[in-house]
């Protein structure tokens, strides 16, 4: 593996699940309140 072809994958990656890790986040901060 090259470091530029990890940044790129773990760009991908974060891309694709930023929105589900803002929606269990959300989930789980409204069972808290």
């Amino acid at each position: 593996f090259s470091i530029e072809l990890i940044v790129e994958f773990t760009g991908l990656i974060d891309n694709n699940y930023r929105p589900i890790l803002n929606l269990i986040s959300r989930k789980s901060s409204h069972k808290e309140d």
